[in-house]
């Protein structure tokens, strides 16, 4: 049996199958979305090295913007990070500073001598005077209509200043809240004297500790002061094993102090240049400085007992000029944060002072040297002795007209 394929079309579309005239519209709609679509859209051919290039850009706006969401997070996170460490040694700080300002009141006030309550004057009100009720407080009150009251102190009679007095019906919980504001205020205050008094000790610290190192540098320079190869001859030293022990010595100076010294000024720059640091944490540059300097006096005490056990023979003193240019360096750093120029002075010229004793050590070694080998240079023979010396010249010349006269035979035969 054959169906025609117009029956079949013409069955599908009759209203008799289902389809009503609203789902038929719906349909019309439909297919002229699609046709708008397809026009909207152009096509375009493209070749295999535009795609690929088109591809590689996308991806790399992609990556980009991954990678800035995650640096944003993770400058979050750091952020977090800080604020709660900050309130966790803000807090610390809090506790510590409110016990010790409760010791230092009750030792105040068990001495006698120390302790004084203080005088406060009886304030008497004047009988002018006008109140406001409770009720009419929490209205807004201009400052012209607010009472004034005059108080008179009873001792001295005279009158004290007019102030403005708000007459505010205050809760507890406003008690509170004022009570623990002006107590932060108080802890601020110690901290802000406290800081105070670690920095001015910290100087006193540096201070002394720059005095102890020009006294060692003058005393390293005593030493090099002295002439070279003055006791090798009388105490009969090995020259090659003493050598060996101021090269390992050198190096290991500059492992053990000169770089660790180095990284201490390099840390001070940064955190000098940082300025949030230098403002809120201005101790932390105080503390790398004074510890700096305490790493420039135990070296130099190693040094000036290095120079007084050992004799100094071919030293360049590479390594001790290096390390001058550091301790100049950081008296300068010092300088330029406390703005202080004396001692810096100071250090400055005891380093020049011991520069220009180590080049002058080192031209006397060379004159010694030099002179050394002048007195051991083995005497030259004279010629003229050799020759009286010598009794068989006269055979050697005999010989040596032998041999001529034979080659002139040999070579008339041929």
């Amino acid at each position: 049996m054959e169906i025609d394929d117009s029956d079949f079309s013409m069955s599908w579309l009759s209203p008799g199958m289902g389809l009503g005239n609203s789902e038929s519209d719906k349909a019309d709609n439909f297919l002229t979305k699609l046709e708008n679509t397809e026009s909207s859209f152009q096509f375009t051919c493209i070749s295999n090295s535009e795609f690929n290039a088109i591809y590689k850009k996308v991806k790399r706006e992609r990556q980009r913007k991954r990678e800035a969401q995650k640096w944003e997070s993770f400058l979050q996170k750091q952020q977090e990070k800080e604020r709660k460490e900050s309130n966790k040694d803000f807090k610390k700080e809090a506790k510590r500073d409110a016990s010790t300002i409760t010791v230092d009141v009750s030792a105040r006030q068990d001495d006698p001598v120390i302790y004084k309550e203080p005088k406060i004057p009886q304030l008497i009100q004047a009988p002018v005077t006008t109140l406001v009720n409770e009720t009419t407080i929490g209205e807004g009150i201009p400052p012209e209509a607010e009472p004034k009251e005059a108080f008179i102190d009873v001792n001295t009679g005279s009158k004290v200043k007019q102030e403005i007095i708000q007459f505010v019906h205050a809760s507890s919980d406003g008690l509170e809240d004022d009570t623990l504001f002006n107590f932060e205020k108080e802890i601020k205050k110690t901290n802000k004297l406290g800081r105070k008094l670690d920095r001015k000790h910290a100087m006193k610290k540096i201070d002394g500790l720059q005095t102890k190192i020009i006294t060692s540098l003058n005393g390293i320079e005593e030493l090099l002061s002295k002439d070279p190869f003055e006791d090798v001859s009388k105490c009969g030293i090995d020259i090659i094993k003493n050598q060996k022990r101021n090269i390992a010595f050198a190096a290991r100076f500059k492992r053990n102090y000169h770089y660790h010294l180095v990284c201490q000024i390099n840390e001070i720059q940064k955190l000098m240049k940082n300025k949030t640091i230098s403002k809120t944490k201005p101790n932390v540059i105080i503390e790398k400085l004074l510890s700096s300097h305490q790493v420039i006096f135990q070296a130099l005490q190693v040094i000036e007992k290095h120079f007084i056990g050992t004799f100094l023979i071919d030293e360049a003193f590479s390594w001790l000029r290096e390390f001058m240019d550091s301790i100049c360096e950081l008296s300068s750093l010092l300088s330029t944060h406390e703005r202080v120029l004396d001692k810096y002075n100071d250090v400055r010229i005891a380093c020049d002072e011991l520069a220009a004793t180590v080049d002058d050590f080192c031209i006397r070694m060379t004159e010694v040297k030099m002179y050394e080998k002048f007195i051991n240079q083995p005497s030259k023979k004279d010629k003229s002795a050799a020759k009286q010396q010598d009794n068989l010249w006269m055979y050697r010349n005999r010989f040596s007209c032998n041999k001529k006269i034979r080659l002139n035979k040999n070579s008339i035969k041929a």
